[in-house]
């Protein structure tokens, strides 16, 4: 990735970009156009963003181990669950970043979004919602818990994105819900955050969601002393869960 080394062909450059995204690891990768979006995240994370009209968005998988942990009665007590998300965020973040420089080497605009930062305290949010980026590159679709719900791991997949200049072709058409009248995660909520609604475009957070309810959840278990994790609407997910009920009828 040498700066001497600048690739004008865009296929060229996508194919470049899934190597580095392969070689580190990941397991989803998407291409989207932003700028029909451009308001919406504007809003949230400032007007400087616009400038920025392509998303790169990177996924990795959550190990089931992990999730389904979630459901033993010692899961709070014990950091190698939460050092499975902290590992994975990192990977994330670094492979952010060497997609960034790459762009930028070859003269393009970049910015790599952190996967789990929340600079927006007020808002509890963060600058960019790498929800967007990968429903409009066709990776998934944004549940009743406002998770990104991918077909083949339903929401055990964590997330970063790199913004560029860069004219990218969309990976992809976005997929429509497949939520149906499923409540599983609405249900698994031990604060009752989620009021069961669907995801509309433009809508207020707050129709679906109660992140003020979520935040005080998780500084009430890091009072208590518990590890700051919940994920209890990712484990009760029957996307995620598909492998699980597939391979015990292949061993049955």
């Amino acid at each position: 990735m040498g700066r001497g080394i600048a690739i004008k062909n865009i296929e060229e450059l996508e194919n470049k970009i899934k190597e580095i995204v392969g070689s580190m690891g990941a397991t989803h990768i998407g291409f989207s156009n932003i700028s029909s979006a451009h308001d919406e995240i504007c809003k949230q994370g400032g007007e400087y963003l616009r400038q920025y009209s392509y998303c790169i968005t990177i996924g990795m998988v959550l190990p089931d181990s992990t999730i389904d942990g979630i459901l033993r009665d010692d899961f709070h007590s014990f950091p190698d669950y939460l050092s499975a998300y902290q590992n994975i965020n990192q990977q994330l973040g670094i492979t952010s970043i060497m997609i960034a420089t790459f762009l930028q080497q070859n003269s393009y605009l970049s910015m790599a979004i952190s996967p789990s930062l929340y600079p927006d305290k007020e808002n509890l949010c963060s600058n960019f919602s790498h929800k967007i980026g990968a429903s409009l590159s066709g990776l998934g679709w944004i549940g009743k818990s406002g998770l990104l719900i991918t077909p083949d791991n339903g929401p055990r997949v964590r997330f970063v994105s790199v913004l560029t200049d860069l004219k990218l072709r969309n990976s992809s058409a976005p997929v429509k819900s497949r939520c149906g009248n499923c409540h599983a995660c609405v249900d698994a909520c031990p604060v009752h955050a989620y009021t069961g609604r669907d995801f509309i475009p433009g809508e207020p957070r707050e129709m679906r969601y109660n992140a003020v309810a979520c935040y005080d959840f998780h500084r009430q278990l890091e009072n208590e002393g518990k590890i700051d994790m919940c994920g209890y609407c990712v484990q009760a997910c029957p996307h995620g869960n598909k492998r699980k009920i597939i391979n015990s009828n292949i061993a049955k």
